[in-house]
């Protein structure tokens, strides 16, 4: 009995060690974009950000693959700095900010007054994985809505493919950046069109 209870403390402790260096030597990843934003309308109204809809999976720091046999797998020593819902929140709330379009932008968690809500659902994020080839496809729902007459100014849907540079988590990273470049680009402009035009 003594020796069952002995070999099952030692498989314990080398799971949660092994479960520990695997979290320690994982390299985190960020969404980012450099990309200089030019400020050339701006208006009166106050936007507010509500939290992403989304699925568990893309609320979480896994960065997803998909083989061609529809095999759907995590990298392991790869992961988003933070949630990767969070991570697209936060790069609307820096971009629509930066672009100066709004006199003030802010998330959820604030309780300021505004005029316009930005409701969104993250629909896909995944790297598809096919032979030598890889591509990431992303697609994002985006809903404009009049806080004050509590009317839809305009929804969209943006949806992106984008080669990877290798069939790892580095391609994908490249692809998402590349990604991200675009989405915030074409958000921005659906954006000042249904501000001038409310």
């Amino acid at each position: 009995m003594n020796k069952i209870i002995i070999s099952l403390l030692t498989i314990f402790v080398f799971v949660a060690c092994s479960i520990k260096d695997v979290q320690k030597s994982a390299t985190l990843y960020n969404l980012e974009d450099t990309s200089k934003i030019t400020q050339d309308f701006k208006s009166s109204k106050i936007l507010k950000i509500s939290k992403i809809k989304t699925s568990d999976i893309l609320d979480s720091d896994k960065i997803w693959y998909q083989r061609e046999n529809f095999e759907t797998n995590a990298y392991l020593f790869s992961r988003w700095n933070d949630n990767f819902s969070k991570l697209v929140e936060n790069n609307i709330e820096n971009t629509l900010f930066k672009s100066g379009i709004f006199k003030s932008v802010f998330t959820n968690y604030s309780k300021i007054d505004n005029n316009l809500i930005l409701e969104s659902k993250l629909i896909k994020a995944i790297q598809t994985v096919k032979g030598k080839d890889s591509f990431v496809k992303f697609e994002i729902r985006l809903f404009m809505i009049d806080k004050e007459s509590s009317s839809l100014m305009g929804s969209r849907d943006f949806f992106f493919t984008e080669k990877c540079q290798s069939t790892n988590a580095n391609g994908a990273i490249y692809a998402y950046n590349k990604i991200i470049k675009k989405f915030n680009k074409e958000m921005i402009q659906w954006i000042k069109i249904l501000v001038k035009k409310s």
